[in-house]
This record gives C-alpha cells, structure tokens and sequence, in this order.
C-alpha cells in the first residue's frame, strides 16, 4: 500500500516556539505531529525522533517526504525495537511513489549519512544507520 504523498491536513496549529501540531487523515484516522525548527539540532538536517510517544520531525524536511519518514521511525523504533532498519527502509521505499522515489532514496541516503556522523561511537544504532546507508548507496 502506497502512502499518499498529498495528504489532507485535517488541522495545523502552532503550538510554542516555532513548533507546528499537523493533524493529517491517515486511513481514515487522525494522526498527529510536530513539526520543529530544525535550530533545535542544527548538526542534523531533516532529523526525525520518537519521544514519549511523541512524533516530530524538522521543518527543513520537504513537506512530501514527512509521512514515509514519519511511518519508518515509528516502524524502526516501535515495532522493530530499532532492528531490521533495511527491511524498514524497503517497505518505506515501496511506499513513496515512483516518480519522487530517485529523489527521496538521495534525500535518505544524505540524511543517515548525516546521523552516522551525528552519532557517538559505541551507539547501539550506530550499526543499524550503517546498514541503512549501505543499502540506500546501492539503490543510488
């Protein structure tokens, strides 16, 4: 199943300091967002996270590749435990369309090299951003 890249934003609300709350109809339901000012964490562009049950991701990411990056952090850390990033990566990748898929596989490939560097030596994740950056370079 495809992710529609045009969603319908149901509601978009400043919360606080730059953050935006975007509600979006996905599948008939709503799920919400923040999106914040990427200044939060300048040292990575297009950063995306999970906290407290809390989606966010920064507002330098292109508004159509939000959801799909959205859907594969929540893939990788909650229902995978943060395994699998490949296998999350080729069903994130089977959802965008094709005519924007080139340019999204560039955009992610870009964004795990930027958290490879992010991150500090010893970070369980380290090797699973690895493996992600590994794949994404083949489809290149």
């Amino acid at each position: 199943m495809m992710i529609n890249v045009s969603l319908q934003v149901l509601k978009q609300a400043a919360v606080c300091d730059g953050t935006v709350e975007v509600m979006v109809d996905l599948k008939g339901q709503e799920f919400p967002f923040l999106v914040v000012r990427q200044e939060l964490e300048p040292r990575l562009p297009g950063f995306v996270g999970l906290v407290d049950g809390i989606v966010f991701v920064a507002d330098s990411t292109p508004e159509q590749y939000r959801l799909p990056v959205i859907w594969s952090q929540v893939k990788w850390e909650v229902v995978r435990g943060r395994r699998d990033i490949v296998l999350t990566l080729m069903e994130e990748l089977g959802r965008v369309p094709a005519e924007l898929c080139k340019r999204y596989t560039c955009y992610r490939y870009d964004y795990f090299r930027a958290l490879a560097a992010f991150l500090k030596a010893g970070n369980p994740a380290l090797a699973e951003v690895i493996s992600a950056i590994t794949y994404l370079q083949g489809l290149k």
